[in-house]
């Protein structure tokens, strides 16, 4: 039971925020995070990459 009133409390907010043109992180729908890359990060490696997107 609990499980069900967390789903649909989540569903709510989700819902709210679409009606507000927000998601969840504050970012509007045709906002995107930033993206960081970094290659040749491993010199022995034939290819290698860092990539960050947003804070994660």
């Amino acid at each position: 039971m609990s499980s069900e009133v967390i789903s649909r409390l989540t569903k709510d907010c989700i819902y709210n925020l679409m009606l507000k043109g927000k998601r969840e992180d504050g970012r509007s729908f045709d906002e995107f995070r930033d993206i960081d890359l970094e290659t040749n990060v491993i010199d022995k490696a034939e290819g290698s990459a860092k990539v960050q997107i947003g804070d994660t």
